[in-house]
C-alpha cells in the first residue's frame, strides 16, 4: 500500500530518499574511526583549536568519512579542465572510458590524502603500521561510498550529487563560526549588532543572487518550423552568471590539490624549507594564499560558463535542427558569436564572484581563526543558488506529477 502510494508521488519519496542519504552521510561523518586512540581524540579536539583540520570540501578527518566528497571533486575538475583543453584526446572518448578514468583519478587523489591525514594524525591512531595502512584504506573506501552516495541522491534523491557537498559546507561553515574567537570577544549587544548586519547582507545577497541567476542574455532564434507568432519567442538564453555558483563549490577542492600535494612530498623529504615556505604560502590565511583563492574562482567561473553553455554543441544543435541565429551566418560565425557572448557574460560572472566571495578572504589574512568568517559570503551565495536549484527541480517534479498517462 504504501509502496503504490509512493509511486504515485515522487516528490515525497525523492524527499525521504534524500533524508536517509543525508542521514547515512552524517552518521558515517560522525562515527570515529576503529584506529583511533580516543582519550588522544578528545584531548586533541580541547587542545589544539588552531590545528583541528577543517577543508570546507573535505570533512572530519578522523571520522569514518574523512575524506568526504572532496576527491571526487577534486577529480571532477582536473576532467573538466582536461576536457576543455582537449588533452589526451579525451574529447574524443566514450562516456564510459571517460567514467573509469574519473575513478582512477579519484583513487589516485583519494589515496593522496588519505596518506596525508594518517601521517598528520599519528598520536590519534593506534600507533603501529598495521593500523595506519588500515587507516589509509577505511580513509579511501569511505571516500568512495561517498561519492556512491552522491551518485545515488542524483538518481533517487533531491539536489542531485551536489547535495551532499552543500551539507558538508554549511556544516563546516557553522562550526568554524563557533571555533571563531571573534563572537567569545563580543558583548551581548555586540552580537546582536552583529547578527542584524548579518541578516541585512543575506537579505542583499538574496536579492543579487536571485536578480543574476534570473538574468539572461537572449539571442533571436529563426526556427524554420515555427510560424510567426511563436517566432518571436524563440531565443537562446545566456545567463548572466553562466557558472552559477560552481566555481565558488569546486574552488576549495581545487585548491587542496596543490596543498595536499606539497604536504604529501613533505612527508618524504622533510629537510627541504622550501616546501615548507610553500605550503605555508598556499593556506588562506596568507596573502599568497587569498589570491591563490581568488584567481582560482575566476578562473573556475570563466571554465564553468563554458561547459555550462557549451558553442560548439549549441553551433551542432543548430545545423541538426536547421535551426540559426538572427543576423549570424551559421556555421563557424554562429560559434565565433556564441563564444563572444559567453566570454562577456562569463567574465562579468568571474569579476561578481570574485569580489563577492574572494576579496573578503583578505580580512581574514594572519588570523586563522577569522577565516571561516571571511567565507560565509560565498558559503551564503553557494546556499542561496543550491536553494534556487532545490525549488525549479520541486516545480519540475510537481509539473510533472500533473500530467497522467494516455495508457
Amino acid at each position: 500500500m504504501i509502496k503504490i502510494w509512493l509511486s504515485k508521488h515522487s516528490l515525497v519519496r525523492r524527499i525521504l530518499w534524500s533524508c536517509l542519504i543525508v542521514f547515512i552521510f552524517l552518521l558515517g561523518k560522525g562515527l570515529p574511526s576503529p584506529f583511533l586512540n580516543l582519550k588522544e581524540v578528545i584531548y586533541f579536539e580541547l587542545t589544539t583549536n588552531t590545528q583541528k583540520i577543517l577543508v570546507l570540501s573535505s570533512g572530519d578527518q578522523v571520522s569514518l568519512f574523512g575524506l568526504s566528497i572532496g576527491p571526487w571533486m577534486s577529480a571532477t575538475i582536473i576532467m573538466s579542465v582536461l576536457g576543455q583543453l582537449k588533452a589526451f584526446g579525451l574529447n574524443r572518448q566514450s562516456q564510459s572510458r571517460l567514467g573509469r578514468i574519473q575513478l582512477f583519478l579519484t583513487l589516485i587523489i583519494a589515496l593522496l590524502q588519505a596518506v596525508v591525514t594518517v601521517n598528520q594524525l599519528p598520536k590519534l591512531l593506534i600507533y603501529n603500521n598495521l593500523s595506519q595502512f588500515y587507516e589509509v584504506i577505511m580513509l579511501i573506501a569511505g571516500a568512495f561510498l561517498v561519492m556512491w552516495l552522491c551518485n545515488m541522491n542524483a538518481k533517487y534523491g533531491l539536489g542531485g550529487s551536489t547535495l551532499l557537498v552543500m551539507i558538508n559546507i554549511l556544516q563546516s561553515g557553522v562550526d568554524g563560526l563557533k571555533s571563531s574567537n571573534l563572537l567569545q570577544t563580543l558583548s551581548i549587544w555586540q552580537q546582536v549588532e552583529l547578527g542584524c548586519t548579518f541578516i541585512s547582507v543575506l537579505m542583499v545577497f538574496t536579492w543579487l543572487n536571485v536578480f543574476f541567476d534570473r538574468s539572461e542574455v537572449r539571442l533571436p532564434l529563426i526556427r524554420l518550423l515555427s510560424d510567426d507568432n511563436n517566432l518571436k519567442l524563440s531565443y537562446v538564453p545566456i545567463k548572466l552568471i553562466p557558472a552559477g555558483g560552481m566555481p565558488l563549490m569546486f574552488a576549495f577542492a581545487f585548491m587542496s590539490i596543490p596543498i595536499y600535494l606539497i604536504k604529501f612530498l613533505i612527508i618524504f623529504f622533510p629537510n627541504i624549507k622550501e616546501l615548507r615556505i610553500l605550503l605555508k604560502n598556499c593556506q588562506l590565511n596568507t596573502v599568497s594564499g587569498v589570491i591563490i583563492y581568488c584567481v582560482i574562482i575566476f578562473g573556475l567561473s570563466l571554465m564553468f560558463a563554458f561547459i555550462n553553455t557549451n558553442p560548439h554543441q549549441q553551433m551542432r544543435n543548430f545545423k541538426f535542427n536547421g535551426d540559426y541565429l538572427r543576423g549570424v551566418t551559421p556555421g563557424t560565425q554562429t560559434e565565433r558569436y556564441l563564444r563572444k557572448q559567453i566570454w562577456k557574460s562569463g567574465l562579468f560572472g568571474a569579476i561578481f564572484l570574485t569580489v563577492i566571495a574572494g576579496f573578503p578572504v583578505f580580512w581574514g589574512v594572519g588570523n586563522s581563526s577569522n577565516t571561516q568568517i571571511t567565507m560565509l559570503p560565498g558559503i551564503v551565495m553557494m546556499e542561496i543558488g543550491f536553494g534556487m536549484m532545490m525549488l525549479d527541480q520541486i516545480k519540475s517534479i510537481m509539473l510533472k506529477s500533473q500530467y497522467k498517462s494516455i495508457v
